[in-house]
């Protein structure tokens, strides 16, 4: 993940030889030659989908300039803030570390996303389960935790 980006733009590796220095750990060897495994564990997930953002990001901004806007969903407005430059990348990569280290100490609960188009039934399913619908994503999808 990220590697094309990390060997043809000086930009984009100059992101994720900082979040390494951040993180204390190299999350370019965490992307580009760790397993799999590893990689799905939110702790290392969540610094490594954020840098590789933040790096295409600023490959786009040396080329488009005027952006007007950024919006991001979940881990995704991490990456909005460095971008409309309410965090700077030390602090955003730090701010994201400490959420996927929190992430990880959650267990015995799960997560499941449904699709569908009347949730009014699933609302009656929850209160009988002791699920809860958690997140709105769309009129079309919501996530259940529990």
């Amino acid at each position: 993940m990220g590697k094309e980006l990390y060997e043809k733009y000086p930009e984009a590796k100059q992101v994720f030889d900082k979040a390494s220095d951040v993180l204390g750990f190299s999350i370019k060897d965490k992307c580009f030659e760790g397993d799999a495994d590893e990689l799905k564990k939110t702790e290392i997930t969540q610094p490594a989908i954020l840098t590789t953002s933040i790096a295409a990001f600023e490959v786009l901004k040396k080329r488009f300039p005027n952006f007007k806007a950024v919006a991001g969903h979940s881990l995704g407005e991490y990456s909005a803030l460095y971008a409309s430059g309410a965090l700077d990348l030390e602090s955003v990569i730090k701010l994201v570390q400490k959420r996927g280290e929190a992430m990880s100490k959650v267990s015995g609960g799960v997560l499941a996303a449904l699709i569908g188009k009347d949730f009014s039934k699933v609302e009656d399913l929850c209160e009988e389960s002791g699920y809860v619908i958690s997140i709105y994503n769309s009129p079309k999808q919501v996530i259940l935790a529990g």
